[in-house]
Formats: structure tokens, C-alpha cells, sequence
């Protein structure tokens, strides 16, 4: 680890995976300078340039990303004697420095919060910043940029008592007009999703944003730390682990603000997304018919009432006979009734449950009822259809006229 030595009071640590960023990991280390000089003083930025042993997406593409990280190291080492952060860097892009196998941002996160985990207990023993507060860990992006609050997100998160947060988060403008409708059908369609979630009462309704993720640093050792095999998606499992120990909050105090790019480096995320959108024209992405979140809730509801008289009483509560199918491939009886031996409360089983049906089953149960019931519809029709069902309407026209709507609907909770 290179640049800066760790401050003697770390109240957060933000560590920012970069992989082929000498573009525009400058802009995010220029928009964190900005951040109120006394709060900058407890804390510790740490980035983590890095490459994949492995060529994944051919040997010209990587050499490319290697030379680009190599600037970009470079690069850190000359702003380190001048920035105004307590700037730290990882280099696992050099010959003989990179990722095991394919790596992926997965491992680079996990890298960063395990050496920065590292580092703080083997400073003082414990992970706790001024006055004895959990000292907390950001994940930032190398394209991402931040508010000048953004650090008032680690006081409204930890008073929200919980183990993980999901910053508010606003893509950047796009750099023409078909792009800013991708970007903004992007994120009306993963609003749409978390809105859903919330109407049906799922404990895993939040925002799955890497660049908007924060926790405190010991859930973090709790929770298992990042998921390293994967090449994108490591938000959404290390979210819902923090999760199911103690729940993630919406932090709406400060905004982030992600790149709009496309990319086809990761699988599945705002790059390919983004690419998904423009290939469809000025269409929508599909999102879900909102019955499929009425159907949750009836399967919470019935879980509920029927907590204490076992699995198969739940199963016949349920009308929908997709779900009683989806469970019982799921064996949940047996699950269930294991669950009812060992709690003998209702509340109990019922976080149970929840623990069981976490945010992936939940997730396959929503694809298999569009598969099965309710066809999948463009994005801005769910969401008038999921509006009525939160006793509000839209405004007229399509993506780009109705998130500012969604947004402040969504961000009220």
C-alpha cells in the first residue's frame, strides 16, 4: 500500500475500485478535495487500482487496461504530496501485482476493505473512529462523483441503527440526448424495482448500488466481507447479508452521483444496461407487471397469519398457485416447519423467513410470476399501474419527463 499513512482518528474509509479509470478517477478524487476540510481530516480514501490475471475480454483490451493503470498510478503518486485527503492506493495492476484468475470488481472492493480493515484494528485495536463511534466503511466508484454533504451520510446512517446504508444516488448527465434517455430508463426501471419491494413489505427493498453502499466497518467482518468471485453483482449479495444481520437503511441526507457510461466490462449493471437501452431505441427497459408485488405481499401476509400453525397452512392460504409451486420446489414446508421447532414465536419465524426468502429468491420468485402470470411491461406503464396502487399519479410522457416525479416519490420513502 502506498501514499498517504493512516490518520490517527478514521471516523470512514471510502475505497474506490479502478480498473482502466485514468479518465476520470481524477474527477472523483477532485469532487471528494472538495468535501468541508474538518471532516476530510478523519478520513481515510483508499483506491485500488487493479487488473485481472486473466485476460476477459481479449489480450489487446487488457494490455490497454494495463498501461491505463499504469498512468493512473502514475498519476496517484504525483497528486499525493498536494491533494488535501488522506489518499491511500493499492497496486494490483503491475506484473506480478493483479487480481487472482479473472478478478473482477468484487475482488478489488474486497481487497481494499480487508486491507482497510487490516489496518485499523492493527492501529488501534478496534473499529471505531472519534468518541467511540463505529468508524464506517463507503464504497465509492472510480467514475462516480459526491456532493459536498456527502459525508453527513455517516451520522444519519448510524443513527439509523442499522448494519448497511444505500445512498441516494442520481446518475451524471449523459453527453447527448440518446443517452440521457438510456440513463434515465435505467434508473426509473431500478426505482421501479425498490418501489415494488416496498409496497410488498420486503426487508430487501433498497437500492443495490456499488457506488452508493456503506456499512459499519465490524458488520462488515459480521457480514462475511464482499463476495471476491464475481465479476459484477457483489452488491446485491453483500447487501443482502448486512441485510439479514441487522437491515439496510436509505440514506437521502447527500446524493451520489454514478457515471452514465456504457460498458461492456461487467455482465449485468448500468454499462450494459445503458447498451441494452440504446439498442432498443427510444423504448423502455421491461420492468415488472406490479401484480407481482401484490402477489408478495399476499405470501408475506400469509406467513404472517399463519406463522404459528406450520408450512403447509401457509401453502393452502396462498392463491396463487405460482407460488405454492415455486415453494414447494423450494421444499419450504420442511424449511418452514425447521424453522417453527426452533422459534416458537411468531415474530421470530417470521425473520426466519425472511432470512430463508432473502432478495435473490425473491428475486427469482418475481421472474417466474412475469414468466408464468403477468407479462413483463415497459417500465413507465408499471410504474402508472404501480403509482395508482401508492395512491398517486404520474406525469405525462415517457422516461426523462416522469423520474424527477419518481424520484422525490421514492426518496420520501
Amino acid at each position: 500500500m502506498s501514499g498517504h499513512s493512516l490518520p490517527s482518528v478514521v471516523d470512514a474509509v471510502i475505497v474506490i475500485p479502478a480498473y482502466c479509470e485514468s479518465d476520470h478517477l481524477p474527477l472523483t478524487i477532485a469532487s471528494l478535495e472538495a468535501l468541508p476540510a474538518a471532516e476530510k481530516s478523519r478520513l481515510w480514501v483508499l483506491v485500488v487500482v487493479n487488473n485481472p490475471g486473466v485476460p476477459v475480454s481479449g489480450a489487446d483490451a487488457l494490455r490497454d487496461a494495463r498501461d491505463d493503470n499504469l498512468r493512473l498510478l502514475v498519476w496517484l503518486a504525483a497528486r499525493c504530496p498536494s491533494t488535501s485527503l488522506n489518499l491511500s492506493w493499492i497496486d494490483a495492476a503491475s506484473p506480478g501485482r493483479e487480481l487472482s484468475g479473472k478478478g473482477g470488481v468484487g475482488m478489488a472492493r474486497k481487497l481494499g476493505c480487508d486491507t482497510a480493515i487490516g489496518a485499523l484494528a492493527n492501529a488501534r485495536g478496534e473499529l471505531r473512529g472519534a468518541g467511540g463511534q463505529p468508524t464506517v466503511l463507503l464504497h465509492l466508484d472510480a467514475d462516480s462523483l459526491v456532493d459536498s454533504t456527502y459525508l453527513d451520510a455517516v451520522p444519519e446512517f448510524l443513527a439509523s441503527g442499522c448494519e448497511g446504508g444505500a445512498i441516494w444516488f442520481e446518475h451524471q448527465r449523459a453527453d447527448c440526448s440518446r443517452s440521457q434517455h438510456a440513463i434515465d430508463a435505467y434508473e426509473l426501471y431500478i426505482h421501479f424495482y425498490v418501489a415494488g419491494l416496498r409496497l410488498a413489505g420486503s426487508p430487501y427493498a433498497y437500492h443495490t448500488v456499488g457506488s452508493s453502499m456503506m456499512c459499519r466497518a465490524d458488520s462488515y467482518v459480521r457480514a462475511g466481507g464482499i463476495p471476491a468471485k464475481r465479476r459484477a453483482g457483489e452488491d446485491f449479495y453483500f447487501l443482502q447479508q448486512l441485510a439479514k444481520i441487522g437491515g439496510v437503511a436509505a440514506i437521502n441526507g447527500t446524493t451520489v452521483r454514478p457515471s452514465p457510461r456504457t460498458s461492456a466490462r461487467v455482465p449485468f449493471g448500468t454499462g450494459p444496461q445503458m447498451s441494452s437501452v440504446l439498442e432498443r431505441g427510444e423504448g423502455d427497459l421491461p420492468a415488472a407487471d406490479p401484480r407481482v408485488f401484490t402477489t408478495l405481499a399476499d405470501l408475506y401476509g400469509s406467513v404472517t397469519a399463519r406463522a404459528i400453525e406450520g408450512g403447509e397452512a401457509i401453502l393452502h392460504d396462498l392463491e396463487c398457485p405460482q407460488t405454492r409451486s415455486f415453494l414447494e420446489e423450494k421444499r419450504f414446508v420442511g424449511v418452514f416447519d425447521r424453522i417453527g421447532g426452533q422459534w416458537p414465536d411468531r415474530e421470530r419465524r417470521v425473520v426466519a423467513f425472511h432470512e430463508w426468502f432473502d432478495g435473490l429468491a425473491t428475486h427469482r420468485l418475481i421472474h417466474r410470476l412475469t414468466a408464468e402470470c403477468w407479462p413483463a411491461l415497459e417500465a413507465t406503464e408499471a410504474w402508472r399501474s404501480l403509482a395508482v396502487l401508492l395512491g398517486t399519479a404520474l406525469p405525462p410522457g415517457g422516461a426523462s419527463q416522469v423520474l424527477p416525479a419518481v424520484r422525490e416519490l421514492i426518496r420520501q420513502g
